[in-house]
């Protein structure tokens, strides 16, 4: 392992960043093959090398998180089996993804975990636990309510969003997500462990109006609907999933407890939303209760079969938290 007395500190501005990136790729071919682009052009050059950018405070993160738990070495062995090709602008495109997707799909699962330890509070018990017929998972965590929770991280590979003026639409990508639960779900335990699987990403996982309205929600439980008794005096106005051609019912995948998005961009700083979503058709050993996230926005069902949308921390403060632990902060 490289030794962590050698971190490059970058100062800009008034904020001090301890920067991971150089121990995290430097053995990478394809990291030193990286040079700066002209003006203009597409790389990863800006997310691994480049000063100033929010990509760095988050890599970091997700470094201090490996070597705090000592799997700098593991990470950066994956990192290396990247090849400069994977990287290439026009691969990229053919393939609808971003150029660093390669990197992130790893990334991400550091990222995740270092999200859990330090704003929700989780102690990580295992890296790689076994799941269903021996399949490896991403984590597992012990939550502060004592439950063991199998852990599986998936990342959606699609373009970074390019903003755009004027009235905006798109379709939900239930198609999508319907494919990345499907192969978490074939890992998790069979067990009285609970089980969360995140999926990571940008447009796929945004929910700027709320998480009834985003596309994992509705691939989970159905499109949102608008219901009304049109030519009548009272239209009777109702609104919320359609619970048709959902994801997850009393007869399926009733292993998964607990699914949750995580949305990511930046400019100044790392903008993680963070958010679960409770299936109330799983298992009981599989369910998590809504306050063990009570830090995050959340969609949860009571008994009672209430559905109701809880706020958490102000994004601001999870990132706080998370880039506290390059410097060994500890806020409550």
């Amino acid at each position: 392992m490289a030794d962590v007395t050698a971190w490059l500190i970058l100062v800009t501005g008034d904020s001090l960043t301890i920067d991971f990136r150089e121990q995290m790729f430097a053995d990478a071919e394809w990291y030193r093959g990286l040079a700066k682009p002209l003006p203009g052009e597409t790389s990863a050059w800006y997310t691994v090398k480049a000063p100033d950018r929010w990509e760095a405070e988050l890599l970091s993160t997700a470094g201090k998180f490996a070597v705090d738990h000592q799997l700098l070495d593991h990470y950066r062995r994956r990192f290396q089996g990247i090849v400069l090709a994977d990287l290439a602008p026009a691969r990229a495109k053919a393939q609808r993804r971003s150029v660093c997707s390669p990197i992130w799909v790893i990334a991400h699962e550091l990222v995740v975990g270092a999200y859990l330890e330090h704003v929700l509070g989780w102690a990580l018990e295992a890296h790689e636990p076994l799941g269903n017929k021996l399949s490896k998972g991403d984590w597992q965590f012990r939550t502060p309510e004592g439950q063991s929770v199998f852990v599986e991280v998936k990342t959606a590979l699609e373009p970074m969003p390019m903003p755009t003026p004027g009235v905006f639409s798109k379709g939900v990508k239930d198609k999508q997500i319907r494919e990345i639960l499907r192969g978490a779900y074939k890992q998790l335990p069979t067990d009285d462990r609970s089980t969360l699987v995140v999926i990571v990403g940008y447009d796929m996982l945004e929910i700027s109006h709320g998480i009834l309205f985003g596309d994992l929600f509705q691939t989970l439980f159905g499109a949102f609907q608008l219901k009304f008794r049109p030519f009548a005096e009272d239209l009777g106005f109702t609104a919320g999933p359609s619970l048709r051609e959902m994801h997850v019912h009393g007869t399926k995948h009733r292993q998964l407890g607990c699914v949750a998005g995580m949305y990511l961009s930046g400019i100044d700083f790392p903008k993680l939303e963070f958010y679960a979503i409770d299936n109330p058709f799983a298992h009981g050993s599989k369910r998590l209760p809504a306050r063990t996230f009570e830090r995050c926005r959340r969609f949860f069902v009571d008994s009672g079969g209430h559905g109701e949308e809880l706020t958490g921390l102000e994004m601001v403060e999870s990132w706080r938290k998370m880039r506290g632990a390059l410097f060994n902060e500890r806020s409550a």
